[in-house]
């Protein structure tokens, strides 16, 4: 589904992958390639943030195909949002307090012959085959219909926008894709590029200062509720209101036409907005 609005002088053409299903967005993309293989595993094993939107994507995998997650977090939280449903479907948390939860996970993994090990943010190179199909999809919308776009999606480990823009330069080159770095950097995005795809064309937008991921910031929260307002979409306070940021803070490197990838991950907001009217005294 394609939503469009106007905002900063651009024409917006949003592909909905927020609403892919209970499993969405990006990770619906990076997930794929396990819904369409029956792997040989009972148990996926994985770590990152207690509020990841992998972790509550991989739950509801493993719901509903009868397996189990262990997933390792650093630290405890406030049981709400991706966790709390996460919990609910069963998942297995663990944390590691003063140890680093990634050795630890592949610690576990290592003495357990029945699992599949997927990495923080489900950064592997299986992703790959979800975004082949997402390219195909997006060329499908090129070639019908008359407009000439850039295409733009905010970036954490950098995999969906390097493998995205890898396909759709096979498809046609004269399409542009860009980023912006949402949790790291733009060296570190450099650094992806080199491991997944050295010929990457991908470019990377930069903001006028560097925002700290999951941190507060004011402007960022009223841009992304005054865009949500506008568009009537929810995007999310995460990822999404530093993609924009960067569009606004570079417009004039991009086409008036911006085909926009939602990249889910909305329940994360019941969090995010919570935290924001308490820092912001808006309760």
């Amino acid at each position: 589904m394609i939503s469009t609005f106007s905002y900063f002088d651009k024409n917006f053409y949003v592909l909905r992958d927020d609403l892919l299903g209970e499993i969405n967005g990006n990770k619906a993309r990076k997930l794929y390639f396990l819904e369409q293989v029956k792997l040989p595993y009972k148990e996926l094993i994985s770590y990152g943030s207690t509020q990841s939107n992998a972790l509550l994507a991989m739950s509801i995998y493993v719901k509903k195909h009868s397996l189990k997650l262990h997933f390792f977090c650093k630290r405890r939280c406030e049981i709400d949002g991706n966790l709390a449903l996460a919990l609910e479907n069963k998942a297995n948390i663990y944390y590691t307090d003063d140890k680093n939860p990634k050795q630890v996970a592949f610690d576990f993994f290592k003495n357990n012959k029945d699992s599949f090990f997927i990495n923080e943010g489900v950064c592997d190179d299986f992703a790959r085959f979800g975004f082949k199909k997402l390219a195909d999809e997006i060329y499908d919308f090129y070639l019908n219909n008359n407009i000439d776009f850039d295409v733009f999606l905010p970036s954490g480990t950098g995999i969906s926008a390097i493998y995205l823009e890898k396909y759709l330069h096979k498809l046609n080159p004269k399409i542009r894709v860009f980023t912006t770095a949402c949790v790291a950097n733009e060296l570190y995005l450099q650094k992806q590029k080199e491991i997944f795809n050295k010929n990457s064309a991908l470019n990377i937008l930069k903001t006028q200062k560097k925002y700290h991921f999951a941190k507060l910031y004011k402007e960022l929260f009223l841009l992304i509720n005054d865009i949500n307002l506008h568009s009537k979409i929810e995007f999310e306070y995460l990822y999404d209101s530093v993609g924009f940021l960067a569009i606004l803070q570079n417009s004039s490197l991009l086409k008036k036409d911006i085909f926009y990838i939602h990249q889910g991950g909305n329940i994360g907001n019941i969090t995010m907005r919570k935290r924001y009217l308490k820092n912001f005294h808006l309760l």
